[in-house]
């Protein structure tokens, strides 16, 4: 199974009778469409729900994603405590979500002590959904946004996807969220000609089923439309990324000087064996690149929304901050058919030590692989680290018996992959975010190969033709003056706020300390008149026995 099909709602309370009073007669083409989609959710016989809410708590470098046995909620902040609803969880796909998101060392966290109950993005939908499906049976997994970039929330779509792909799951998607605040003078930020821009510019995009194109969007106008509903539609773009589905715009409403929009997009057809779900899996990502919006946008959702802290607790124990992915600036792409897989050849598949009976055996042949002495260790891990998630599905566990230097230090690394002299993947982090350099170069080449945004994921056929680089980046450092840097020797990390943009040393095309802030400041989304902390950091580059085997 997998991904059914994925709403986009709104969530005003006063569509709630107790709440409205009479009020909601005013938006009844917003409240028929809200029928016909708890009809339509119902007719899935989903095995679980998931809704993304802008009201659930809300992290800087995190995602919330809940894992209770059972949360309740209920409309008594607008005055009918008596209005409840109670859904129960499920931990499992909230963990095989979580782990999803562990590659691209993303940190996951629950509610913390304040923000147990379920919040008012969740409960209007949930209030429909009551109607028609038994939430004592089919249980919720209640999602929220973060300050991380357009991308990590794409990825968290796909996540949501691939989980119940796994778990061989019938998964429907609730993406919350209204459109503008400022469609009218008397509305609840008065009126600017950027929200009625915006939500036109939505809803084409909800029409067409175009969803790539939220992307795309001019960040400016995003904001001075004072929307809440972008990153919860950019989840949804994810989830619904590479899949056939049949969009539909059912309703479009905005009298209180808000935008409702309600959209459905059916899932036409989806993995149909076991055999392509398992490369599904393999491949981590659906193959077609994303234009993904470079303005890493700290601002909480406008029209309330939730405090903003770090994520303080993951499933796992992990509480590790996490950073967007800061690579080479290179664009070029190796683009796979949309919407489907390649077929390789049966003879596509690298190495065959994987396939050993004995774990011993198989540890000591990597082990033999990482310390070949005409090879760099590091970059020989990165290879089999891309070469088993790739070939197998793997993750490669961090071999017995690695120098010192590899296991007993942390360090932030990027694994950059190139093919054919062009950038293939790269993806790393700032700081270290896992217990040891060897396992940071493993997790950073199978999100390399698999989660790059920009690529689609590699194949078993490219492995040969791959070429490998390590960066084992220093401690950043801050700098009070630009005759500090230098573009040839130092990397630089800019940030503002919750916006943070880094980029390696010694790159082609970047020779002055401007262009390198300048690009900076871009990747970060931070305009290139604003103020923003600098800091330095060292990086040792290894290449030795990184090249193609096949050229």
């Amino acid at each position: 199974m997998g991904l059914l099909a994925a709403y986009a709602v709104p969530h005003p309370p006063l569509i709630v009778p107790a709440v409205g009073d009479g009020q909601e007669a005013e938006i009844a083409d917003t409240v028929v469409a809200y029928e016909e989609i708890a009809r339509r959710a119902a007719a899935h016989d989903p095995d679980i729900i998931v809704i993304v809410s802008p009201h659930a708590p809300l992290y800087r470098d995190g995602f919330f994603i809940s894992n209770a046995e059972e949360e309740t909620g209920s409309m008594a902040q607008f005055g009918q405590p008596h209005v409840a609803v109670t859904t129960r969880g499920d931990a499992e796909f909230a963990q095989a979500v979580a782990d999803r998101l562990a590659r691209r060392s993303i940190p996951v966290a629950g509610a913390p002590a304040a923000q147990t109950e379920i919040d008012h993005g969740a409960f209007v939908p949930l209030h429909f959904l009551a109607q028609t499906v038994d939430l004592e049976e089919v249980p919720v997994l209640r999602v929220g946004l973060s300050a991380l970039s357009p991308s990590d929330h794409h990825f968290l779509g796909q996540s949501i996807t691939r989980a119940a792909e796994r778990l061989d799951m019938r998964c429907v998607l609730i993406a919350s969220g209204d459109l503008s605040h400022r469609l009218k003078e008397d509305g609840p930020y008065g009126f600017n000609p950027a929200g009625p821009a915006f939500d036109r510019a939505v809803e084409g995009v909800f029409a067409r089923g175009t969803l790539q194109e939220l992307f795309a969007l001019d960040p400016v106008m995003c904001e001075n439309a004072a929307e809440c509903g972008l990153r919860s539609f950019e989840i949804m773009a994810g989830a619904l990324e590479g899949l056939p589905f049949r969009p539909q715009l059912l309703s479009y409403e905005g009298p209180f000087g808000v935008g409702y929009a309600i959209a459905a997009f059916e899932v036409e057809a989806g993995p149909s064996s076991t055999e392509e779900e398992v490369e599904a899996e393999i491949r981590g990502a659906h193959a077609r690149c994303v234009p993904a919006r470079q303005a890493d946008s700290a601002t909480a959702p406008h029209d309330g929304a939730a405090m903003m802290p770090e994520a303080d607790s993951a499933f796992d124990g992990n509480t590790l901050e996490a950073d967007e992915c800061c690579d080479e600036y290179a664009t070029s792409t190796t683009i796979a058919p949309e919407g489907g897989f390649v077929e390789e050849p049966a003879d596509s598949t690298p190495q065959d030590w994987w396939d050993a009976d004995d774990e011993s055996l198989a540890n000591n042949e990597i082990l033999s692989l990482v310390l070949d002495p005409e090879v760099d260790p590091l970059v020989a891990l990165a290879r089999l680290s891309v070469e088993s998630i790739v070939g197998t599905g793997e993750v490669l566990a961090v071999p017995e018996g690695l120098p010192d230097d590899m296991v007993g230090r942390r360090a932030g690394a990027f694994v950059s992959l190139h093919e054919f002299g062009n950038l293939r993947g790269c993806i790393g982090t700032i700081a270290p975010a896992r217990h040891s350099l060897a396992e940071e170069i493993i997790m950073n080449g199978v999100a390399a190969a698999t989660e790059d945004p920009r690529f689609a994921p590699v194949r078993p056929a490219e492995l040969d033709h791959l070429s490998y680089s390590v960066d084992v980046l220093g401690e950043p450092e801050p700098i009070d003056s630009l005759e500090q840097l230098d573009p040839a020797r130092y990397g630089v990390i800019v940030t503002r706020g919750f916006k943070r943009g880094l980029l390696l040393p010694d790159l082609e095309g970047v020779d002055t300390v401007m262009d390198q802030i300048a690009i900076a400041k871009q990747k970060a989304g931070i305009a290139p008149n604003e103020d923003a902390k600098l800091e330095r950091f060292e990086v040792v580059r290894h290449t030795l026995g990184g090249d193609a085997r096949n050229e």
